[in-house]
C-alpha cells in the first residue's frame, strides 16, 4: 500500500510540469506515461493482493521483482521530469521569442503604414496636380483647334477667293489673248489657232441629248489629233481635237481630248488659253484620270505666267482630292520648290 501512494505522490508531483507544457505532443506523451504508470500501480495493487494467498518466501520474492519495478518507474519519472523542465524552459524562450517579434512586427507594419499614408497622400496630391494641368491642357487645346479652325476657314476663304481672282485674270487674260488672235497678231509673230474657234469650242459643253458616239470614226479622229501632236504638228492636232469634240461631245475620248488641246496651247507659250481648257477637263470630268493631269499642267501654267500662289493653290488640289493619283509626286515636289 506504501508502494501506491508513493506512485500516487509521483504523479501528484508531476501535475505542474504537466499543466506548463506549451506543445500538445508533448502532453501527449505525459499522458500516455501517466496512463502506463496508472496501469502498472494498479497491476502492482493487484500483485499485492495475491501476495496475501501466497508464502512468505514467495512474497519476499515477489515483493523484489516489485520494488525493482518501482525504481524503474521512479528513474523513468524522473527522466520525465527532466523533460518536461527542460520543454517548459524552451516553451518560456519560445514564448518570450514569439513577443518580441511580435513587437517588431508591429512596429514594422507602424511604420510602414505611416509610410503608405503619406504616399498615398503626395499620389494623390501629384493626381491632382496632373488633373488640373490636364484640364488646363484641354482648354488649350480647345483654343488652339478653334483658332486653327479659325484659320483654316480664313485661308480656304482666302484662298476661294484667289482662286477667283486668279480664274478673273485668266477670264482676262483669255479675252485679251483672243483680242489679239482676232487680228492675228502677237509679239512672238502670227498663230494659227483662231481665238474665236477656241472660244467656240471651249463653250461646248458635253451634252446629253447628244446622238450615241460613232466609235469608229470618233476613234480615228481622235487618234489622228494624238499623232499630230506627238510630232510637234500642234496647230494640225488642235484642229482634230476640236473636230472629234464638235462631233462627239460625249465621246469615250472627250477629256483626253480637251487636254491634249491645252497641251497644245501651252506649248505655244498660249498659257492663259491652256488655263481654260485645263479647267474643263476639270470641272467637267473629274473622275476622269486626266482631271490631275489637267490640275498638274494648270498649275504649270500659272507658275508660267508668274503667278505662284495660284500655283501652290492648284498643286494643294491635287494632294487634297487625288491622293492615289500619278501626278502626286510631282505635285508635291513643285509645291515644296514654291515655297
Amino acid at each position: 500500500m506504501n508502494k501506491n501512494c508513493l506512485a500516487l505522490l509521483l504523479i501528484m508531483g508531476l501535475a505542474p510540469f504537466l499543466a506548463q507544457c506549451a506543445s500538445q505532443e508533448a502532453m501527449h506523451d505525459t499522458n500516455v506515461k501517466v496512463y502506463t504508470i496508472d496501469s502498472q500501480v494498479k497491476n502492482i495493487d493487484q500483485e499485492m493482493a495475491e501476495l496475501r494467498n501466497e508464502t512468505v518466501k514467495q512474497v519476499q520474492s515477489r515483493q523484489a521483482v516489485v520494488d525493482s519495478r518501482l525504481d524503474v518507474l521512479e528513474a523513468d519519472l524522473l527522466q520525465l521530469k527532466g523533460k518536461l523542465e527542460e520543454s517548459g524552459h524552451f516553451t518560456r524562450l519560445q514564448r518570450e521569442e514569439n513577443k518580441e517579434l511580435e513587437s517588431r512586427l508591429v512596429a514594422r507594419i507602424e511604420a510602414l503604414d505611416g509610410d503608405l499614408d503619406k504616399k498615398l497622400t503626395t499620389l494623390t496630391e501629384t493626381i491632382n496636380q496632373l488633373n488640373e494641368r490636364l484640364d488646363a491642357t484641354d482648354n488649350q487645346l480647345s483654343k488652339a483647334e478653334a483658332g486653327i479652325e479659325k484659320i483654316n476657314k480664313e485661308r480656304a476663304e482666302e484662298a476661294a477667293e484667289q482662286a477667283r481672282k486668279a480664274a478673273e485674270e485668266a477670264r482676262k487674260a483669255a479675252e485679251a489673248a483672243q483680242a489679239a488672235r482676232a487680228i492675228n497678231v502677237r509679239p512672238n509673230g502670227p498663230v494659227q489657232i483662231s481665238a474665236e474657234k477656241h472660244k467656240k469650242v471651249v463653250e461646248t459643253p458635253p451634252s446629253a441629248n447628244s446622238p450615241e458616239v460613232d466609235e469608229g470614226a470618233g476613234s480615228d479622229l481622235y487618234a489622228q489629233g494624238l499623232a499630230l501632236f506627238k510630232d510637234k504638228k500642234i496647230d494640225q492636232a488642235y484642229d482634230k481635237f476640236t473636230s472629234y469634240l464638235s462631233k462627239y461631245p460625249d465621246g469615250k475620248m472627250a477629256a483626253n481630248a480637251r487636254f491634249w488641246m491645252g497641251d497644245c496651247l501651252f506649248n505655244q507659250n498660249e498659257y492663259e488659253l491652256a488655263i481654260l481648257d485645263y479647267q474643263k477637263v476639270i470641272v467637267d470630268y473629274p473622275d476622269n484620270p486626266k482631271a490631275p493631269a489637267a490640275l498638274l499642267k494648270q498649275g504649270m501654267a500659272f507658275e508660267k505666267l508668274n503667278d505662284k500662289e495660284t500655283a501652290r493653290i492648284v498643286y494643294q488640289k491635287i494632294i487634297d482630292n487625288y491622293p492615289q493619283s500619278d501626278q502626286l509626286a510631282t505635285a508635291k515636289n513643285r509645291l515644296q520648290s514654291l515655297k
